[in-house]
């Protein structure tokens, strides 16, 4: 629901920071705000709805001001505290960072595996294949999820190639379930 909003802000702020050259900058800043926001309650003071507006900028204003941050990034601040929606701030974060590296000529791959050593192994031939199939230097993130028990699940321009053992198990759960039900039918 409030993934057009995330694009909207990300995508206005990248554009702005693109044409004063200060990309880098603003994506250090929302990296930095994103690890603030982990801070218990902060986002959830931001988006009361018994806060006025007024307060928050002031807020917003002591706390960044003395920081120095971007003219871009507090603006950013502003508005989404106006609009209740400073719970936004990691997956904004995380968008400008896509738009940064698509910017750069290279493209986000996510990976799914079952335990670090997993990493080590597949890591550089990861990064071999999709350079080769897409010409494109990637910018991989790896996330462990042991459920998967083995193999890996890549996110890859949107789309989803499971190449784990789980995926593999539910893969063949649906054959037997759509052959047991098959079944029935003919039977009954």
């Amino acid at each position: 629901m409030y993934s057009r909003f995330v694009k909207r802000y990300a995508c206005a702020i990248f554009g702005l920071a693109k044409e004063e050259g200060v990309v880098d900058v603003i994506n250090e800043e929302l990296l930095g705000l994103t690890s603030i926001d982990n801070i218990k309650g902060w986002s959830s003071i931001m988006d009361r709805h018994d806060v006025t507006f007024a307060q928050k900028k002031r807020w917003i204003e002591e706390i960044f001001g003395k920081a120095g941050i971007h003219v871009f990034v507090k603006n950013l601040l502003f508005m989404l505290a106006e609009k209740r929606r400073v719970f936004l701030l990691p997956s904004i974060a995380e968008e400008y960072k896509r738009l940064l590296i698509e910017a750069r000529g290279g493209i986000n791959v996510f990976v799914t595996v079952p335990d670090a050593d997993t990493i080590r192994e597949v890591e550089r031939p990861l990064k071999e294949i999709v350079w080769l199939a897409t010409k494109r230097d990637p910018v991989v993130r790896y996330v462990v999820d042991p459920s998967i028990i083995g193999g890996l699940v890549l996110k890859l321009d949107g789309r989803v190639y499971d190449y784990s053992v789980a995926g593999h198990l539910e893969s063949v759960r649906m054959v037997l379930v759509e052959s047991v039900l098959r079944f029935r039918r003919e039977v009954l």
